[in-house]
């Protein structure tokens, strides 16, 4: 009976010890709230025209040629991202020169991604 004693208080002891560094660590280490920065493209030819495609809206989209441009463009863009490829996108299946395949995204009327 009495082994168990010193047993249980070594192992308080540790407890203790243990609460007291990750109560330190929570003071010392500052908690960081703020979102990281979002991640800049490295520079080079094809960076600097994908932005230059980007920041501005173009005329809006009057036929067929310039839809399916448009589309070949921004290939390797994410229509819910890219506006141009987005209003490409739309022109095509308003015209019924593209049809969306249901199966690949059952809701494609709805953007994956709010950026």
């Amino acid at each position: 009976m009495s082994g168990e004693a010193p047993a249980l208080g070594m192992t308080l002891a540790v407890w203790a010890f243990v609460c007291m560094t990750l109560y330190w660590f929570a003071k010392v280490i500052p908690a960081d709230d703020t979102p990281a920065p979002e991640p800049q493209p490295e520079r080079g030819t094809y960076t600097i025209r994908l932005r230059l495609d980007h920041e501005g809206r173009g005329a809006p989209i009057a036929d067929s040629t310039t839809a399916h441009r448009g589309m070949q463009l921004h290939r390797n863009c994410d229509r819910h991202w890219c506006a141009s490829k987005r209003d490409a996108y739309r022109w095509l299946v308003d015209n019924g020169e593209l049809t969306p395949d249901s199966s690949r995204f059952p809701n494609d009327s709805q953007p994956r991604d709010s950026r």
